[in-house]
């Protein structure tokens, strides 16, 4: 991913960094939007710079996590999503490298870019075009769930169908 260097990480470190740089990448683009206040898209990180003490970027991206955790559990709880994604094991480095790349960024690109390169980085299928994605009828209810780039999840209401009440056999 321009802008967030994972080669240079070990086997052991990859999949925090991989998971760390994808999340960090998704605050940003939220922060771009004017979704977040700005803490990372901030000038200088100002008020990181400030109030930061004896911290270190690893505190940030933490902290930042921490935050986000609040809302969307998965993905940003480590706990949630792997025991093994540990972002204090990463070196401050990287880290640092990274906070001074999110200004090189493109955080304004259109959203299937986004997840298409988000998809690369994860190592995750890229077929999800949008053509692919269930079109909501009109008849239906739909859900979209935090987390999910904008993937539904439906469930069509036909007569008064549930779990409880199976539909008639035909």
């Amino acid at each position: 991913m321009p802008g967030f260097e994972i080669s240079r990480l070990t086997d052991a470190e990859r999949p925090t960094g991989v998971w760390a740089a994808a999340l960090l990448h998704a605050l940003a683009r939220d922060e771009a939007a004017g979704r977040r206040r700005p803490r990372l898209t901030e000038p200088k990180l100002d008020t990181w710079t400030r109030f930061r003490g004896r911290l270190s970027s690893i505190d940030l991206v933490a902290l930042l996590f921490e935050d986000a955790a609040v809302l969307h559990r998965v993905p940003f709880d480590p706990g949630s999503v792997s025991g093994a994604l540990r972002p204090d094991r990463l070196p401050e480095t990287v880290t640092d490298g990274w906070l001074g790349a999110i200004g090189s960024l493109a955080l304004g690109t259109t959203g299937a870019d986004y997840i298409l390169e988000q998809a690369k980085l994860l190592d995750r299928p890229t077929r999800m075009a949008r053509s692919d994605l269930h079109v909501v009828k009109p008849h239906q209810k739909a859900l979209e769930l935090p987390g999910t780039g904008g993937q539904l999840a439906h469930h069509p209401k036909a007569g008064k169908c549930d779990s409880h009440h199976p539909r008639p056999a035909r």
